[in-house]
């Protein structure tokens, strides 16, 4: 018996659906006709290459969201232009940088004492200087 698997919506194949695919099919082979080894080796092969390209999403994920933090640091000290959530213009120094707006953990900012999404800014710039 062969056993066939379609994904309909994005190929959002597991890798526990994998393996219950070939658990099951390994289950319902014809015993007199075994699974050719070639065959069993190739679903092997995808499986592991399941697993690393799984192992390569997640480390890009994480590289991804760790260059945003590191791209808010170049804020600090700078004057940026804000347009916050209710449409407010702001504008101010940036005097704290993170990475936690209402527990999202994104990339944040501090001015004038509140946290804003780092993607709300709207304009960056040097802080003018202040004359004695």
């Amino acid at each position: 018996m062969t056993t066939s698997a379609t994904t309909s919506v994005g190929n959002n194949l597991s890798q526990k659906d994998f393996l219950q695919l070939l658990t099951t099919q390994l289950k319902n082979q014809d015993p007199l006709k075994p699974m050719d080894n070639t065959e069993f080796i190739a679903q092997l092969a995808q499986f592991t290459s399941l697993q690393q390209t799984t192992d390569i999403s997640q480390t890009l994920t994480s590289l991804s969201s760790s260059l945003k933090d590191m791209g808010a640091v170049g804020y600090l000290g700078k004057q940026v232009t804000i347009n916050d959530t209710e449409g407010n213009t702001i504008t101010g120094i940036v005097t704290e940088v993170g990475s936690d707006v209402n527990n999202r953990n994104v990339p944040a900012i501090t001015v004038n004492g509140k946290v804003y999404d780092l993607s709300s800014v709207s304009s960056v710039s040097i802080p003018p200087t202040k004359t004695p």
